[in-house]
């Protein structure tokens, strides 16, 4: 598995046949134009390859940001024609994605484990109480190597073991 910080906290995950992409941020500024990343990114979109899974782990502008997702939904070059969208329960973030007409979402719960194109993903969860929504780390698991993307999210020694 391979795995590289694309900006903030979006990492692209490769497996031998499958690549993940998380909490895609692909433009300048972040929150509405009051911060900027450091150092700025210059991506090449085109040497981005054909994403199976885009998994968005919970609203935080820095996390979830529209004009990305906008670009990806309007884009035939991004995602696999098949390819699954998985997100919180978050009502807001879901009807976003809705409103971009984004296919294939499914809703993630805590420690539910999936099976999608040769990945077992496992949702973790956060115990932020800060926040009113949801919000989920994710275990990737290729058959050979374990990533763990925990993002924002809080967690125990109980929630580690697991």
């Amino acid at each position: 598995m391979i795995s590289t910080l694309i900006s903030h906290a979006c990492l692209l995950i490769q497996s031998r046949e499958t690549t993940l992409l998380t909490d895609p941020v692909f433009f300048d500024y972040l929150w509405e134009e009051c911060n900027v990343q450091c150092p700025s990114i210059d991506l090449d979109l085109a040497k981005l390859p054909k994403v199976d899974i885009l998994n968005i782990s919970h609203r935080h502008q820095d996390h979830f940001d529209i004009r990305t997702l906008a670009y990806i939904a309007g884009s035939t070059d991004i995602l696999a024609s098949d390819a699954v969208v998985l997100a919180p329960n978050d009502e807001i973030l879901l009807e976003v994605l809705n409103e971009l007409e984004f296919k294939n979402v499914t809703v993630v719960e805590d420690f539910k484990t999936l099976e999608i194109k040769g990945l077992t993903l496992t949702p973790t969860p956060s115990l932020n109480k800060q926040d009113y929504f949801p919000e989920h780390g994710i275990l990737v698991h290729d058959g050979e190597v374990t990533l763990w993307n925990q993002v924002d999210t809080i967690v125990t020694p109980d929630i580690i073991k697991y």
